[in-house]
């Protein structure tokens, strides 16, 4: 039989263990609301039409923000994403401000000198996006993705062709075409991007003609790096 002592102290002990517990969980959840405060951040992801561009088009693209943990866009902040394409140079040449609605906007930047008031080359450009509470935060959440700039039509159509050139001789060339789009049309002028590669995997520069089925020279075209390029 256990003595009345015994059951009340084995009642006082649940009862500071409960007591000491309760205390604990509301320290913990406490401690996990500041942590989730003070490192709260938020995720910007934009998607653009093309992996490329020529100068004289436009890039078009959306813009994605979410909450970080949750990946809610309902749960995110900030309103508003400021995106930026910087030039090989590292000079920001235009720059958006786009008003993000349900997790979503979208925006333009044409890739003319009138409109970006300076002169666009061709070669590798970094595109930024990121909301003003991301600045906080180091190392910087932004979204970064490297775009390349192709030269314009009229590059093509003033560049010179040389019967004399030095040829790279190689058993086998992958030549592929990529049309704007995916497809072609009848009748109407369209970019096509191309990229040649070698058996061993590099890039190989190359020129050539583009013929109708009457054996007609329709577009010149010529790699400008690694064996990319377009028409």
């Amino acid at each position: 039989m256990v003595s009345p002592s015994r059951i009340k102290l084995l009642i006082f002990f649940c009862i500071v263990v409960h007591h000491t517990h309760g205390q604990f969980v509301e320290e913990l959840k406490t401690r996990l609301d500041e942590f989730t405060k003070n490192s709260w951040q938020e995720k910007v992801y934009v998607h653009m039409d093309k992996p490329y561009y020529a100068i004289g088009e436009t890039i078009w693209f959306k813009v994605y923000l979410v909450e970080a943990f949750s990946l809610k866009p309902d749960s995110a902040i900030s309103t508003l994403v400021h995106v930026e394409l910087i030039n090989p140079g590292k000079e920001i040449i235009a720059s958006r401000v786009i008003n993000v609605k349900e997790g979503g906007g979208a925006g333009d930047i044409v890739l003319r000198s009138d409109s970006l008031g300076t002169r666009l080359k061709s070669g590798d450009y970094l595109f930024r996006a990121y909301t003003s509470m991301q600045r906080n935060f180091d190392p910087s959440p932004f979204f970064t993705k490297t775009i390349r700039i192709l030269p314009s039509v009229a590059d093509y159509s003033q560049a010179s062709f040389k019967e004399e050139v030095r040829v790279e001789t190689v058993d086998s060339v992958d030549l592929q075409f990529f049309p704007e789009g995916g497809e072609l049309v009848a009748g109407i002028n369209g970019w096509v991007a191309f990229k040649s590669i070698s058996p061993s995997g590099k890039g190989l520069d190359v020129k050539g003609r583009v013929y109708d089925d009457k054996g007609n020279a329709v577009a010149l075209f010529e790699s400008f790096h690694c064996g990319m390029g377009a028409f």
